[in-house]
């Protein structure tokens, strides 16, 4: 498969990327779950041993394609230079869960390898997430790794997932569980919305962070709490200014919207079943503008708002009483209106170009 997405219509850099990943860091933990169930430990299976189920599949794949080391330097092959280390990365994969021996690892890739083990070694998930409490900034670090190819990938983003969006488990024993949900979902439980913030611009950027992250997590394990915390989003008594607050929603809905549009979520997928849940109706309904006669007071005089603050200059701009009085979930389901009504305005002649560039800061 991965070979045929190199191969096909150059899908190397899309497609190929997250079967690379699922095949080093994906696989591995599958065959190591496998190793140890019921079914591979039966006596009925005496002879069953990963190292040499690897090995016998290894053999049938075409080095001329994934090639060992000795044939990377065969210069009459014309290797490509995404696959041609695929081989070893899953080898040393395998050798990290313990699925392969060194000699076996020497012996499928010949007697040259330039790679070696993580200096971290085998990634721990509670481990991590004891590393992202202690230091923030290991935290963004983490995410960075989720493009690694050396089988560590399935605990970042697990060890990533449970720090910063997971729901916390109800402890049946609360003394013994108390560490540990202490640990779960901590930024979005305790509203940590500028380090939320970061988190979620980081990973809306690629594309692929977020194919990996849905490799070793279900979707409503990391959106479910983000759209928790979008609905219930509040001001606090003591806002002191709003554009900051305005800026640390948009970066959560952000992601939020990347994952549902990449992925064809809709509010039930994310097990959203309110029918007031202010994400469940951006997603049905947010693309639709809406007449002035249906809009409420509030909701006209939030359009005026927008409209006075964004294109009359002697307004003062958008300033913090404009935003505090339009909370950031009622802007958000008002912007196809918004916009609506400054392409009327623009096309009868109310707004002159050089004011739709300015207001709408367009270069």
């Amino acid at each position: 498969m991965l070979a045929n997405a190199v191969f096909r219509n150059n899908e190397g850099a899309k497609s190929g990327l997250l079967l690379r990943s699922f095949l080093i860091n994906k696989v591995p933990l599958l065959l190591a779950s496998l190793s140890s169930s019921p079914y591979a430990l039966n006596s009925s299976f005496p002879q069953y041993n990963s190292g040499f189920c690897i090995t016998q599949a290894l053999n049938r794949v075409d080095t001329s394609v994934f090639p060992t080391m000795s044939n990377m330097f065969d210069v009459s092959n014309n290797h490509n230079a995404f696959t041609e280390t695929v081989r070893q990365e899953f080898c040393f994969a395998c050798l990290l869960h313990g699925l392969i021996s060194k000699e076996a690892t020497d012996e499928l890739l010949g007697e040259i390898t330039f790679q070696d083990l993580p200096a971290g070694g085998r990634y721990v998930k509670d481990n991590l997430v004891q590393q992202c409490l202690a230091d923030p900034e290991r935290l963004q670090k983490l995410i960075v790794e989720l493009e690694g190819m050396d089988g560590n990938a399935g605990a970042a983003c697990q060890a990533l997932a449970e720090v910063s969006f997971a729901i916390p488990i109800p402890a049946k024993h609360p003394q013994t569980n108390l560490c540990r949900q202490k640990v779960m979902g901590q930024l979005c439980r305790n509203k940590e919305t500028m380090a939320l913030k970061q988190l979620c611009s980081q990973l809306a950027r690629k594309p692929l962070y977020l194919d990996v992250m849905l490799l070793f997590n279900k979707a409503e394990t990391i959106l479910q709490p983000l759209c928790e915390l979008l609905d219930n989003w509040r001001y606090d008594d003591d806002q002191g200014e709003y554009q900051p607050v305005y800026e640390e929603f948009g970066s959560i809905l952000l992601l939020v919207l990347a994952f549902a549009y990449r992925y064809g979520l809709s509010p039930a997928d994310l097990k959203i079943s309110s029918a007031d849940s202010f994400v469940a109706k951006l997603l049905t309904q947010g693309q639709l503008a809406r007449p002035l006669e249906e809009l409420s007071e509030q909701e006209s005089a939030h359009i005026g708002g927008w409209v006075s603050g964004l294109f009359d200059s002697e307004a003062g701009g958008l300033g913090d009483e404009l935003m505090s009085s339009c909370p950031p979930q009622d802007f958000y389901l008002l912007i196809p209106t918004l916009f609506q009504q400054i392409v009327l305005a623009f096309s009868v002649g109310r707004l002159t170009e050089e004011m739709l560039k300015g207001g709408l800061e367009c270069k």
